[in-house]
């Protein structure tokens, strides 16, 4: 159930475009929030991942005016990926939005 929402939420958002200027502020609030000490959430996946799996970037979504999904993947397989996903909004800093995001700053 939580996939398909997620999966819903998604398709509704690529209806979306978002602008240049909202899309790279989003994107640069998870990518420079601090993870671990001496680290950014950026760093740590870039290590993390860098020579296990295919890194398929950063992606940002638009959920409503002034609010994103935030999303780094990785691809495993041919057809899996791996996700981790932040909510966004100008009034509070990103959080988690699946478990494998909520644990990656506790690893």
């Amino acid at each position: 159930m939580k996939i398909f929402l997620i999966s819903l939420m998604l398709g509704c958002c690529l209806a979306n475009p978002v602008k240049a200027d909202e899309y790279n502020s989003a994107k640069h609030a998870v990518i420079n929030q601090p993870c671990q000490p001496g680290e950014t959430i950026d760093q740590l996946l870039e290590h993390k991942h860098r020579n296990l799996f295919t890194d398929l970037g950063w992606r940002v979504f638009a959920l409503k005016e002034g609010e994103y999904l935030v999303e780094r993947a990785f691809m495993v397989s041919k057809g899996a990926e791996l996700s981790y996903r932040w909510w966004v909004s100008a009034a509070n800093p990103p959080k988690p939005a699946n478990e494998r995001t909520e644990n990656l700053c506790a690893s």
